[in-house]
């Protein structure tokens, strides 16, 4: 589905969840880019549609839950296996203009193959619909190579 960005898959993912909303009604999008697969350098999470300079925390994990977090299901469970901070490109506060990408390199270990990770992320967003000020991105379920 486009709405996920998912048609720049190059791994099975299966999209989990929907973004909460933010300043101007817009819901972050999550996506990979490159392939998740041992010893991989272009593995990355990209991040697009949030608030433009917003601080941004995500996470990889091989535990799937579904817990109520900033008013949306937070899917990746720790414990984490990597854990990013980053800021949203863009001009401060832009509604839906903020953008990231983070290169997550993998490790050349064989059992990332066929394993599966969850990856989501949260942003502050100080006119996100849930009273916290964070927006909560759709969680992605992925598959290593």
């Amino acid at each position: 589905s486009d709405a996920f960005g998912l048609s720049q898959l190059t791994s099975p993912t299966v999209a989990l969840g929907q973004a909460t909303q933010g300043t101007g009604g817009v819901r972050p999008r999550i996506y990979p880019g490159g392939t998740l697969a041992p010893g991989s350098l272009v593995f990355s999470v990209r991040g697009d549609r949030m608030v433009g300079g917003a601080p941004v925390y995500g996470v990889l994990s091989t535990s799937e839950v579904s817990v109520p977090l900033f008013g949306g299901p937070l899917h990746a469970g720790g414990p984490y296996a990597i854990q990013y901070l980053t800021l949203a490109s863009g001009p401060l506060g832009a509604p839906g203009i903020g953008e990231f990408e983070r290169v997550i390199p993998v490790p050349p270990i064989p059992a990332i193959t066929g394993a599966t990770f969850l990856t989501q992320y949260v942003a502050f967003d100080p006119g996100a619909s849930d009273p916290s000020g964070f927006v909560l991105s759709g969680g992605l379920r992925l598959v290593g190579q």
